[in-house]
């Protein structure tokens, strides 16, 4: 049995959202063009770098849980970080929810799609992103392991940053002057800051 499940309820919860993120993902995104992973111009191994970075945390949680790497006994931060991943999860299912066939695997736009200006996306123009970073940044804490927080600190920003660019000049060629409109009217992820 792996000591991941050894560990404190806390761990195993996180864990469990980790597990989850993936099952979603798979069970929302079952057919046609958003289950797909064929990949445009617009890519640009944007795709691949994601699935890397995701595989990364995970052998890295895995194996440093395994060897006792890295690790803190915080409760209550631990806890709070289980809250903050969950709340991600949430919100990037909420995300995707909205879109729908929107919220493709790969940058793509497919043919008679309008552009998102509603609900989360009214606010926020990467709210799924946002809730993945989410996700994988307090995965780290919620485990009760720095390292592994230190390295999806430095790993995912950067990763969703290329990406964040990627898409934003994919939608601005579909959209033009609307995207350009919705970007003046809109925070790319967090309000008020960014």
């Amino acid at each position: 049995m792996h000591r991941i499940f050894l560990q404190t309820p806390a761990t195993e919860l996180a864990w469990l959202v980790i597990i989850a993120y993936f099952v979603i993902d798979v069970l929302l995104r079952n057919k046609g063009s958003v289950a797909s992973f064929s990949t445009t111009k617009s890519d640009r191994h944007s795709t691949l770098l994601l699935l890397s970075a995701f595989a990364c945390v995970v052998i890295v949680a895995e194996l440093f849980s395994y060897m006792g790497i890295g690790r803190f006994n915080i409760p209550w931060l631990s806890w709070l970080a289980l809250v903050l991943t969950t709340s991600g999860l949430i919100l990037r299912v909420v995300s995707m929810r909205q879109l729908r066939t929107g919220y493709t695997r790969t940058l793509k736009v497919d043919t008679g799609q309008s552009l998102m200006t509603t609900g989360l996306y009214g606010v926020i123009r990467h709210p799924g992103y946002l809730g993945s970073l989410l996700v994988w940044l307090f995965f780290g804490l919620a485990i009760g392991n720095y390292l592994v927080f230190t390295l999806a600190l430095v790993l995912m920003p950067l990763v969703y940053a290329y990406r964040i660019r990627l898409e934003e000049q994919m939608l601005a060629d579909e959209f033009g002057q609307q995207y350009i409109a919705y970007k003046r009217k809109s925070w790319r992820l967090i309000p008020l800051i960014w």
